[in-house]
This record gives C-alpha cells, sequence and structure tokens, in this order.
C-alpha cells in the first residue's frame, strides 16, 4: 500500500509562537543606542537596536545578502525570518523583518528588534540585561500610555511646570527633542540662558539646542535636561508620532524602565532611577559639522569660537581617522561626550597630515 502524502502545512495557519519565558538577555550600548547580539539562522551574530515602538524587525540588506553593497540601489523587502536566537538565549520563529536599503549604514547596528514582540519588557540599565516577558518589579511607579493619542507608546510628562505628550523613542539617541508646535505654544524660543542655535550646511536655521530646568516621569525628576527646540518646518519623525516630542534613550537610560504594550497588561511603563549619570547626548561639544559621514569627514562648518577651531581644525579640512569608538563613524557620536574629553583626529589638509586633539567645553 502506497504511503500517504505528508499534507504542506499552511503557513498562514501556522501557529503562532509560544510567549517567551522570563530570561535576561545582555544589553548593550554604543554611540547612545542599546543593543543585543543576533543570530538568524546560521549567520554569525550581529548587535541589533532595540525599538521600543514596533512589533517587526528592520535589517540592513547585507545582513541576508553578503555580497550587498553600502549605496546600492535596492526595494524594502518583506521577509519571515524561521529562526533567530537573541542574546544568545532567546529562541524565536516566524518573525516578520524588513530588509531595509541603507537605512543602517554607518550605525553600529544591522538593524533592529520590534520589542513590543516581546512584552512586558524589563530595561536593566545597571546590570546590562534585558528581560524579556517580566513583570514589573514592586513599589516602581507607573505611568500609562496616553489613550488619547493614536500611538500608543506615548506618555503624559511634566516640563519645567508645564505638562507634556512625550513619545518613547523608537529607535532615537537624542535625550529630548519638542516640536515646533509645542515650542510656540509654551513660548521656549529664546527663553533659556543656556541656549545655541544651530544651522544647517545651507545656513538653515534647524533648532535650538537649551538647557532646560527639569523634567518629572511618573513622580522621579531629572534635573537640567538638555533639548532640541525644533523651529522651522515641522519635523517628520515627530509628526508621526501625534506627540510634543520625543524622548529617546539617552534620558530613558537614567531610568530603569519597565515597558508593557499588552492590552492585558499594564499598558505603560514603570520607572525607577538608575545609577547612569552620563551627560546627555544632546548638544555637540566641540563646535564641528561634517558635510559627509562615512570613512572620510569634511569638516562643514566651524565655530571660530569652539574648542575644534582654537585646537586647530579648519573649514575643509578632511578626518581620515579618529581614536574614538567606531573611529572616524564614531566621531558624531564622541563630540559629544562630557566637557575635558579629549578626541584625537587624524587630519588631511591638502598634501599635510596632521594630528589634533581637540578638548570637549560646555558650549551652553
Amino acid at each position: 500500500m502506497a504511503a500517504t502524502p505528508a499534507l504542506a502545512v499552511d503557513p498562514k495557519r501556522r501557529p503562532p509562537p509560544k510567549p517567551p519565558q522570563p530570561q535576561p538577555l545582555p544589553l548593550g550600548v554604543t554611540r547612545g543606542l542599546p543593543w543585543t547580539s543576533v543570530q538568524i539562522g546560521d549567520a554569525a551574530a550581529r548587535p541589533f537596536g532595540l525599538n521600543l515602538a514596533n512589533h517587526e524587525w528592520y535589517a540592513h540588506p547585507s545582513v541576508f545578502d553578503p555580497a550587498y553593497k553600502p549605496g546600492a540601489a535596492d526595494a524594502e523587502r518583506k521577509l519571515k525570518l524561521d529562526r533567530v536566537l537573541i542574546g544568545g538565549r532567546l529562541i524565536d520563529a516566524d518573525v516578520t523583518c524588513w530588509s531595509w536599503p541603507q537605512a543602517f549604514e554607518g550605525q553600529p547596528v544591522a538593524g533592529w528588534i520590534g520589542l513590543e514582540r516581546y512584552d512586558p519588557l524589563l530595561l536593566d540599565w545597571d546590570r546590562r540585561v534585558m528581560t524579556v516577558n517580566a513583570m514589573p518589579p514592586e513599589g516602581w511607579p507607573t505611568l500609562p500610555f496616553n489613550r488619547q493619542v493614536d500611538t500608543h507608546s506615548v506618555i503624559d510628562v511634566t516640563l519645567d511646570g508645564a505638562p507634556c505628550r512625550l513619545a518613547l523613542g523608537s529607535f532615537y539617541s537624542w535625550g529630548l527633542e519638542l516640536s515646533e508646535d509645542y515650542v510656540q505654544a509654551r513660548g521656549l524660543w529664546d527663553r533659556y540662558p543656556r541656549r545655541r542655535d544651530n544651522h544647517d550646511a545651507d545656513g538653515r536655521l534647524t533648532h535650538q539646542s537649551v538647557v532646560m530646568e527639569r523634567l518629572d516621569i511618573a513622580g522621579l525628576t531629572f534635573d537640567a535636561p538638555v533639548a532640541r527646540l525644533n523651529a522651522g518646518k515641522p519635523t517628520p519623525r515627530l509628526g508621526g508620532y501625534r506627540s510634543d516630542g520625543v524622548i529617546g534613550y539617552d534620558l530613558l537610560r537614567r531610568f530603569n524602565l519597565h515597558v508593557d504594550h499588552r492590552k492585558t497588561g499594564t499598558r505603560g511603563i514603570a520607572v525607577a532611577y538608575s545609577r547612569q549619570k552620563d551627560d546627555p547626548w544632546a548638544d555637540d561639544r566641540a563646535g564641528i559639522a561634517f558635510k559627509a559621514y562615512g570613512n572620510e569627514l569634511q569638516v562643514g562648518r566651524l565655530d571660530e569660537t569652539g574648542p575644534a577651531f582654537q585646537s586647530g581644525v579648519r573649514l575643509g579640512d578632511i578626518v581620515i581617522d579618529a581614536e574614538v569608538e567606531g573611529g572616524a563613524e564614531g566621531l558624531a557620536y564622541a563630540l559629544t561626550r562630557p566637557a575635558g574629553t579629549q578626541v584625537p583626529l587624524d587630519i588631511l589638509r591638502g598634501e599635510k597630515r596632521l594630528r589634533i586633539v581637540v578638548t570637549l567645553k560646555d558650549r551652553l
């Protein structure tokens, strides 16, 4: 008697993966962005960033095509990952991942993980671990997501005594960025004594960097947050959140954070102070900006009162290397480190190669 052929499994009817058991995964931070290692299939593990406001994954095309060249034309594609290993411990299957050309070029990660898939989630910056399917610790103050905003990752905070709706930055290093509408409604422009106007390479005003007074989240206070006040046209990044601004990881790392988007859960965050005391990644402390990013950076703007100029950097110089994490590609972040940090640069000026050390200073 002939054997009965096996029936093919309809992928649309494949049962969803079982909820992950509580387990800690390693948590790294590079250039202000948190990440953990991800192994897709039999390929080598790569760092993937952590996206608090998404269910799906995104990755650079090189993750799926080793022959992919940076800058190559490629359409965005939706893929299904049969098996992934997160942080060397958590196994997941049938993961939706978008191949996103150019999005992660120059970044310290190869993609990002949609963390909503693993809610509830605990980010412990002190122990550098991320625990999935974790219950909130007892005694932590909680804050529900704003249900009046269609993006559910928006929280109500108090900023310098005024109410403010902030979206949890999906993959966002800045500490705090406020929309044009909120800045105008609250009369924040030119209000703060410690401030600096910022312009793009064409001289257009883009935002004002300021030191504010205090930010209150669920009864916890963060003093002297540095913020971007946007000017001009609405910022698409903020407009999509339907909020007054975005709070990024550099401020979120000041709190150990429990996040729960589930309809059956708390649908909000619980917070406790962490021991992370680094200065916010919110202002350039060198007075320098670049026209191009990559292995070679050209100085496109230079404040003649800033530390870079005073150290010998000149407009048009090409930075071919930097003695910082990530080399020249990590320079933009390194220039925001605390005042007093020394940043060695290898400069090409015409045919001359120079070594210049820039000592960062507070400029607000």
